[in-house]
């Protein structure tokens, strides 16, 4: 999926690391400079079509105001937009991946997002809750977003083989 092709991209600084990041861009048909231009929403949109998953096709990361289905709650690989008090098209939002993570932070709730070009890196951060919408990838139901997350092992039960007190920590 598209999180974890870009997740591949972690710790990528933009000078350090520029022509591996233009490389990972062009890999998804986005051929720009990170060092030169705001590079996020060319990011996920690269990350998404190397995963084979529509994208917006802008360079912009609020146009992914406009992208799939509004959730109410983050799952992995949904798309976490903070608008900034921007519209749709209008630059100076950022854009990234949710990887499911939600935490009650010093100032309420945060989502923890994946993203390209934040401190001009790609990287994970926690995220206020109350700036970000989120978004789902068009025709994906919150069920099959869900269906897609793989569920947490069961904690062996009294009289399961193998059962022990070990088993349960």
């Amino acid at each position: 999926q598209a999180l974890n092709l870009a997740l591949s991209q972690e710790g990528r600084e933009e000078n350090v690391n520029r022509a591996d990041i233009q490389e990972y861009l062009k890999t998804g048909g986005v051929g720009m400079d990170p060092t030169k231009a705001a590079w996020c929403a060319a990011f996920v949109n690269s990350s998404l079509k190397q995963a084979g998953a529509p994208g917006t096709g802008s360079q912009v990361a609020t146009s992914f105001l406009n992208y799939g289905e509004k959730a109410d709650v983050p799952i992995e690989g949904d798309i976490l937009v903070q608008p900034r008090g921007r519209v749709a098209g209008q630059v100076g939002g950022h854009v990234g991946f949710a990887t499911g993570n939600v935490r009650e932070g010093p100032n309420g709730k945060e989502y923890e997002m994946f993203s390209g070009n934040k401190g001009n890196k790609a990287t994970l951060s926690w995220e206020p809750a109350s700036g970000i919408q989120i978004r789902r990838l068009p025709g994906q139901t919150a069920t099959q977003a869900a269906a897609a997350v793989p569920a947490a092992p069961a904690k062996p039960q009294f009289g399961d083989p193998g059962y022990s007190l070990e088993s349960l920590t």
